[in-house]
């Protein structure tokens, strides 16, 4: 009973260090695209510029997210987590160092393509977590993060933004991931190895069938 009780709680313990790191990479990322239209009216931008660069936080995951998934499978969720959030902080810190409008284009391309990362492999995480019949809740909490981190983070944006500038507040920004980095890689038995045991996955494995 002990024993149980024991598996229980670390089992929830996983689940809030899941969602801890996923939380603080959503709101880099949440933060960084209101942070990246605002520094670009600022700069200059017209709307079609800066619709252009919200655009891009979106353009690469349309387009890899299927072999992102596929890679994660065979690699396992952990070097592709360590690398998103690594370049989460080097798209974020950036426009600080370089604070101008073509920066902004790389920002925003490489911001999308950390975070697709970081969702599809955190996505991975929560499933192969536990029970199955615990994965409804696991990703219950998991949508409870993202909720809190999407609501927080353009409020830390603003509030750095009034404080230090924009290209102060992506500086702000780019400590989150680097957060995340740290605490993943201080934890690395917690993620689950790597699952070679099935075979080659088709992108129309993905749709159920009659």
């Amino acid at each position: 009973m002990r024993r149980r009780r024991d598996d229980s709680l670390e089992s929830a313990l996983a689940i809030v260090y899941f969602v801890t790191l996923n939380a603080l990479g959503h709101l880099a990322f949440v933060g960084s695209r209101m942070t990246t239209a605002l520094f670009a009216l600022q700069l200059g931008a017209s709307p079609l510029t800066v619709g252009a660069l919200m655009s891009l936080f979106a353009l690469l995951p349309m387009l890899l997210s299927v072999a992102s998934g596929r890679l994660i499978d065979r690699a396992g969720p952990r070097r592709p987590l360590a690398a998103a959030f690594a370049a989460l902080a080097c798209g974020t810190a950036l426009p600080f160092l370089f604070p101008s409008l073509q920066i902004l284009f790389l920002s925003s391309t490489l911001l999308g393509l950390a975070f697709m990362c970081v969702h599809i492999g955190m996505n991975s995480v929560i499933g192969a977590h536990g029970a199955p019949e615990q994965r409804a809740l696991n990703f219950s909490w998991l949508a409870l993060g993202f909720s809190f981190s999407g609501s927080l983070g353009p409020l830390v944006a603003g509030y750095a933004i009034e404080g230090f500038g924009h290209a102060g507040a992506f500086l702000v920004l780019s400590f989150f991931p680097l957060l995340a980095l740290g605490l993943l890689l201080a934890r690395r038995r917690a993620l689950p190895r790597p699952d070679r045991s099935s075979g080659p996955r088709h992108l129309l494995d993905l749709f159920p069938r009659s």
